[in-house]
């Protein structure tokens, strides 16, 4: 397997200083994990704020009206060793009150919705116990250590950065195979122990994709401009990425304008225009998560400036936010576009998904319930070496015999794939595109892998 590349003088000689920031900005980057909208209306329940068991429910009608037998077919093939019969509870830290309330439901969508499928197919019964990640801000510390007490937890699924890096020492202590597939491991929490990033790094590992797709497609913007929240020395790093990539291809770095954390007070977004338009850019790279992409892009629409902005997330209801103002953002990182699939496990998760809620799935859902299945694949290769799936190191030991599973996303005749790495625990290969927004619809622009590779126009 490849290993990640690494823009000298970044991440690992910043550590300290990248925990320091990182924790600073807890608050923002544990809700930005789910390309968060705050004006999204909170769904809560009972079991918000506690910690809960959802089993698979087995009588889901999309896995009986004909996809059962794609999911034998495709994920089933060792009959001897699927697992069925064997109750597995696995731990899901994630954020299910509050106004992010929206992302923890949709995950548990996507984890229910496998669970049912790997049941239907002659596999375990996966259970979920949650823990609210936004009761406090030991909430991921105090899940995981409960979990690790009781012993009966051995697999998780985790959100906002393993919670801010609380849930790292317990799951190492407990051995706790866990992967985030909301945040990832972020440039922070990179070789962990029994720490997993499910998603890539945002927005460092897209950039390379972008500059490619600036280099052949807009080959005279060579004036780079940069706004985006500050978050010291995450900011730093991320900017040393770009910098090194605007030196590969003769481009300039004009300025930046970046505004506090919506924490520390309201974003100024006329003012850093205002510092924006004196650059006189020919792109402007925009790093703000959840409904701040469309607050700027309303306030931009009013400067008369023409450069266009890329960013690092969109959510789809955001956009009422800004309107027609939105047209001509462009965003990139690992989206789910379930419009556009690109394999064929992907189109029965969205066809199952939408007969299910009625709606179309977002990478939320789709990244948990891919997670779910990886678990599955753990859990079937550890029962053919002859391993307890009751025990941490026996699972990730199966997890490193091949750190290639199969993907939603990507192309492929049946599954796409993506591929851990096993010294950084970050994802080595992950599908990702940038994509531009026509009438608030996300439409393909290019096609890329971390670092670049496989670079492609739809």
């Amino acid at each position: 397997m490849q290993k990640r590349s690494h823009v000298k003088g970044d991440r690992r000689h910043h550590r300290r200083a990248l925990v320091a920031s990182f924790a600073a900005a807890a608050g923002l980057l544990v809700a930005s994990c789910g390309s968060g909208n705050s004006s999204k209306p909170t769904e809560t329940t009972e079991k918000s704020t506690t910690e809960s068991t959802s089993a698979s429910n087995t009588g889901d009608s999309t896995v009986a009206d004909g996809g059962a037998d794609f999911i034998k077919n495709t994920f089933a093939k060792d009959a001897a060793h699927l697992g069925g019969g064997l109750k597995i509870e696995i731990g899901a830290a994630m954020l299910l009150s509050t106004s992010q309330a929206y992302y923890g439901q949709e995950a548990l969508k996507g984890m229910e919705l496998a669970a049912a499928e790997i049941k239907a197919a002659g596999g375990p019964e996966f259970t979920f116990t949650t823990k609210d990640l936004a009761v406090s801000t030991t909430a991921g510390a105090d899940g995981a250590r409960e979990w690790g007490e009781k012993g009966k937890i051995h697999m998780a699924l985790a959100s906002g950065f393993f919670g801010t890096g609380s849930m790292i020492p317990l799951i190492d202590q407990y051995k706790i195979l866990t992967i985030d597939p909301g945040g990832g491991t972020s440039t922070v929490f990179q070789g962990k122990p029994y720490a997993w990033g499910g998603r890539a790094i945002t927005p460092d590992d897209s950039l390379a994709g972008v500059v490619e797709y600036l280099k052949t497609a807009m080959p005279a913007a060579k004036r780079w401009a940069i706004t985006g929240y500050d978050i010291g020395a995450l900011t730093k790093g991320t900017i040393a990425v770009l910098q090194s990539l605007a030196d590969s291809v003769g481009a300039e770095i004009v300025g930046q304008a970046l505004v506090p954390l919506p924490s520390a007070g309201t974003a100024d977004y006329p003012k850093a225009i205002d510092q924006l338009r004196s650059m006189k850019p020919d792109v402007i790279f925009n790093w703000v998560w959840g409904s701040d992409p469309a607050a700027f892009m309303k306030a931009y629409a009013l400067s008369g400036m023409t450069a266009p902005v890329i960013g690092p997330d969109f959510g789809a209801t955001t956009v009422d936010v800004a309107g027609s103002a939105f047209d001509g953002y462009m965003f990139a990182y690992d989206y789910f576009d379930a419009v556009n699939t690109q394999n064929p496990w992907a189109k029965h998760f969205v066809d199952a998904f939408r007969t299910k809620h009625g709606t179309d799935p977002d990478y939320y859902p789709a990244n948990y319930y891919e997670d779910v299945y990886i678990f599955w694949e753990i859990v079937q290769r550890t029962l053919a070496a002859g391993g307890d799936v009751t025990n941490g190191a026996d699972l990730q030991k199966a997890m490193l015999e091949n750190l290639t599973f199969p993907s939603l996303y990507g192309t492929g005749d049946v599954t796409g794939s993506i591929a851990f790495d096993a010294t950084s625990h970050s994802l080595a290969f992950r599908p990702m595109g940038l994509f531009v927004l026509k009438d608030g619809k996300p439409q393909p622009l290019a096609y890329f892998n971390i670092g670049g590779k496989d670079f492609k126009l739809p």
